[in-house]
């Protein structure tokens, strides 16, 4: 009995240690595998969501405090401000348009949500004889038009311009020079003077440096955001906003932010070049991400605008669009 016991554990030893062994070396790669596993676990959940935010420049001091302010509670989301051209335009996240997109620039595959306005001033060398001469008298619209735009057939029946000046305007399409032509009734393309190619920023020095110059610009960008007094060597020249041929002493209201943002808020002058700023955002794959920052942008970061030379949209128009996002699925 026992020597037949230990010859057929003999002879079936190999295979049962065979057995066993690949048992082992099975589990051992489960728990393995399992361990891999749990391991990575922590590096996806503490991957930042990224915001690729794009558009228009004169904004850039008011999104970088948002994204400052949102982040410190939400450390988890991350922003890219792009500005440098290395990704797509129209793959951004986020893009802030300054003006209302022809039907040739709207993008179908975006929704468009208003969050604030801007307005676009003349602008001028403190120095200069042009200053000097309107600054306290202010420009009339015939003589906008000599100023700033080229068309010899509005000059035939009107007086010349008496005092030198150089104008400054931008080569690129963008959302200060288009707001402020179409106001007077012409296309960005119809501004004349010396061409520069950069941004809104650009002409603002162009015009501190140069002893004759003019030009346009945002609010957000004439004035120095932390004391709300006009930067140094810049003065915005009066306009005839309601259009009845003549610049009144309330339309002279621009010596500090405050007293500008007021002036503009509280009327709606046809010669005042001011417009929407919307936010577009993709119709489909939109993050929950995006999705939680702009509703945040809504309801807190809005008050903040005024701070940093914009203008708070319509109430209506806010409850609207927050209602729209919070219909948003993903």
């Amino acid at each position: 009995m026992n020597d037949s016991r230990s010859k057929n554990s003999s002879s079936n030893g190999l295979p049962t240690m065979s057995k066993t062994l690949w048992k082992l070396q099975s589990l051992l790669f489960i728990i393995l595998c399992c361990l891999n596993s749990f391991g990575q676990v922590p590096d996806q959940t503490n991957k930042r969501a990224e915001i690729v935010i794009s558009g228009a420049r004169f904004t850039g001091d008011l999104m970088k405090h948002w994204i400052k302010e949102y982040e410190a509670s939400n450390p988890q989301v991350k922003f890219v401000l792009e500005d440098k051209g290395t990704v797509e335009f129209s793959e951004a996240d986020i893009i802030i348009h300054g003006h209302h997109p022809s039907k040739a620039q709207i993008y179908e595959n975006r929704t468009y949500i208003s969050f604030a306005r801007f307005a676009v001033l003349p602008i001028a060398n403190v120095n200069s004889p042009f200053a000097k001469v309107y600054a306290e008298k202010g420009l009339k619209k015939s003589e906008i038009k000599q100023a700033y735009f080229y068309n010899p057939l509005d000059r035939i029946d009107e007086k010349p311009l008496k005092v030198e000046f150089n104008a400054y305007s931008r080569i690129q399409q963008a959302s200060a020079p288009i707001v402020f032509a179409k106001t007077f009734g012409y296309e960005q393309t119809d501004l004349h003077g010396r061409l520069i190619s950069g941004t809104d920023q650009h002409l603002v020095q162009s015009v501190i440096k140069d002893p004759l110059g003019i030009s346009y610009a945002p609010v957000a960008l004439i004035y120095d955001l932390g004391s709300g007094i006009l930067k140094e060597g810049l003065i915005v020249i009066p306009i005839d906003a309601d259009d009845n041929g003549k610049v009144s002493s309330e339309e002279k209201a621009f010596n500090d932010l405050s007293s500008t943002l007021n002036f503009i808020s509280n009327n709606k002058y046809k010669n005042l070049p001011v417009s929407d700023i919307q936010f577009s955002i993709k119709k489909q794959g939109t993050s929950q991400a995006v999705n939680r920052f702009l509703t945040w942008v809504l309801s807190k970061g809005i008050n903040d605008l005024q701070d940093f030379g914009f203008l708070k949209q319509e109430e209506k128009t806010i409850e609207q669009n927050l209602s729209d996002l919070s219909k948003n699925s993903f």
